[in-house]
């Protein structure tokens, strides 16, 4: 016979042994928060849930920690949770906890909402899952014809039995992808292109005309992909950061957590997304996969995730994101880390009329990201960067802020020192962006854009494996066009090894490893060392610009540039920079698209090495 306690327990999802509900001496559920019993439970793990009833999970969860479990297991199985138009599993302000999965699979049927939410959480983990999106937001299908008539080329697109078929492809924000049937990867040479015209001429077949150039490469028989949730990708440059739905792990405002073993599948904007806080979260032995094939599908699925693999923005000290690996095809950046610029509307003296954006909420100015936020997250005592496209850069220190909210609503801040801020100038705090980052031994690529993008201080790369970037590997630097901070200092890429990476490999490569900037020297010692490249397309394998101090140092480039894609390069390419290190670098094999092995271009002062270039071939 049961006790009354193993009965309460099972009424809210909680499993209790009948040893341990004796123990209590009947005050464990019923005694709702008694001190004894929420004592006892933070010391004794608690399993919860039930396949037979998924739904009852999320509230399984979180009575657990109401009634002071902090060891929680989850029962193995497969759990599918209904759409309920909120997020999933939600932890508000949990501190000190541990969920274990166990291995369960937990499938999502709410699409417009995260499946799991860490929101205002401290030192709180999650470990042993795999977490899946019921339903997949790209498309695919192979190139049947391709072709020239009255109207001019075209493209015809079968897409693959399974996958959706929407009637709107071409209405929001789309990018086609060339997909290589033998390797199931990016095609070489090719990358974005858009068709200005679609029109439906049979089942689920799609004849696309004025393709953009970066489609020249494909060939009948090659795949297509593209996104399809248009409520997800409706505006790249807008939509993902009011309300970036799409993500299946979010840590919102959070401090000090721990993501440990957890796979992600059918991914769509950012699998793995943290937002504001005091971050310094850590993600250990993760991994971003395709889901299975969807239902009467013949093909398996070829994309990953159907934008960023992981995405970090606003955070005052950035992840640890230690052996993880994502594979399949990601339609955008692997990994990315950054803050929020804003722009300057005028200078008075030591003032600065900003842009609205940052929002104070307490006496204490305490910056706290909301949905919509897209602000820098100042705050007094923490440093202002500025710099603008003409050339001018500085730092201060913010000793003052308030909101004017008449005429219009702008941000004042109050500097430490006047400094001559040009109207239009952005401005961002490089202590909200993710600095502090380490990327350690991660396995990533195969994306249509960048391999890792990163825009924060104090970071490192080390000891990865990059393959099947269609543009960098690494990116560093600021991009005003997204609105993204900030020009970054102290950055060291070290032990990795580069192959096959700038697939698109056009006149406008960006290099391998690419350091850039807008108009400005705001990079400071940005150190690449000791890495490999092997069988990288574009010519440029470091392109490095807009910055003070660099080293370049005893890196490994093997055979670059092996087809005749690209306006010939340089294997290092330099400019707009100062206080240059070269030193110990050697090549072999250069391809076509090789014009040099060194090129110091326009603005570069104090360069230096141990031989006249720092570069020599290996025999």
């Amino acid at each position: 016979m049961e006790t009354k306690q193993e009965a309460d327990g099972e009424k809210i999802g909680i499993k209790v042994s009948r040893r341990d509900a004796l123990i209590l001496g009947g005050t464990l559920l019923i005694g709702a928060g008694l001190p004894g019993c929420a004592s006892y439970l933070a010391q004794t793990t608690v399993t919860v849930g039930d396949p037979s009833d998924p739904a009852a999970l999320p509230l399984a969860i979180n009575n657990a920690y109401r009634r002071g479990a902090r060891d929680i297991t989850v029962k193995p199985g497969t759990y599918v949770l209904p759409a309920t138009g909120k997020n999933s599993i939600e932890l508000s302000g949990w501190e000190n906890a541990t969920i274990h999965f166990n291995g369960s699979t937990i499938i999502f049927e709410e699409m417009d909402h995260r499946p799991v939410m860490l929101n205002g959480c401290t030192n709180v983990a999650i470990e042993d899952a795999i977490l899946q999106f019921a339903k997949i937001s790209y498309t695919q299908g192979r190139i049947k014809a391709i072709g020239e008539d009255g109207e001019g080329k075209y493209v015809d697109w079968q897409i693959d039995v399974g996958y959706p078929a929407p009637t709107d492809i071409l209405t929001n924000y789309n990018a086609f992808n060339v997909i290589d049937p033998n390797t199931r990867l990016f095609k070489v040479g090719t990358g974005d292109c858009h068709a200005n015209k679609a029109a439906l001429i049979g089942p689920r077949l799609y004849r696309l005309r004025q393709f953009t150039d970066n489609a020249n490469g494909a060939a009948v028989g090659d795949w297509l992909v593209c996104r399809v949730n248009s409520k997800t990708f409706a505006d790249m440059r807008w939509w993902i950061y009011v309300n970036p739905v799409g993500s299946i792990i979010q840590l919102n405002n959070s401090r000090s957590c721990a993501i440990r073993r957890i796979t992600l599948k059918n991914g769509g904007f950012g699998a793995f997304f943290e937002t504001g806080g005091d971050g310094g979260h850590h993600y250990i032995d993760c991994r971003v996969t395709h889901g299975p094939k969807p239902a009467g599908a013949t093909e398996e699925q070829l994309v990953s995730c159907a934008a960023d693999g992981f995405h970090s923005i606003g955070t005052r000290v950035g992840p640890i994101i230690e052996r993880c690996v994502w594979d399949g095809v990601l339609l955008d950046d692997c990994i990315a880390i950054h803050g929020s610029l804003q722009t300057v509307i005028r200078a008075e003296g030591n003032k600065l009329i900003m842009e609205s954006g940052t929002r104070i909420h307490t006496a204490e100015n305490k910056f706290v990201m909301e949905s919509g936020n897209l602000g820098a997250g100042f705050a007094i005592n923490e440093p202002v960067r500025i710099s603008s496209s003409d050339g001018f850069f500085g730092q201060a220190r913010c000793i003052a802020m308030r909101e004017i909210k008449t005429p219009d609503k702008y941000l004042e801040l109050t500097l430490d020192k006047i400094l001559p801020v040009p109207a239009g100038a952005k401005a961002g705090n490089p202590e909200r962006c993710g600095k502090s980052y380490k990327i350690i031994g991660c396995t990533l690529g195969n994306t249509r854009s960048r391999g890792i993008l990163v825009k924060a201080d104090d970071g490192l790369i080390r000891g990865c494996a990059i393959e099947g970037c269609g543009m960098s590997a690494v990116s560093i630097g600021p991009e005003y066009f997204w609105n993204e901070a900030n020009y970054s200092w102290n950055v060291t890429v070290a032990d990795n090894h580069f192959r096959h990476n700038s697939l698109r490999n056009n006149v406008n490569a960006d290099g391998v490893i690419f350091v850039h900037g807008d108009g400005t020297i705001g990079n400071r010692n940005i150190y690449i060392t000791d890495n490999t490249f092997d069988d990288n397309y574009c010519p440029y394998m470091m392109n490095i610009g807009w910055t003070d101090g660099v080293k370049i140092i005893n890196n490994i480039i093997n055979a670059p540039s092996p087809l005749p894609l690209s306006n010939p390069g340089y294997l290092i390419n330099v400019h707009d920079v100062r206080h240059v290190m070269l030193s110990g670098n050697t090549y072999t094999k250069p391809g076509v698209s090789v014009a040099q092995a060194v090129h110091i271009g326009k603005n570069v002062e104090e360069i230096a090495g141990n031989d006249d270039s720092g570069i020599r071939p290996l025999e």
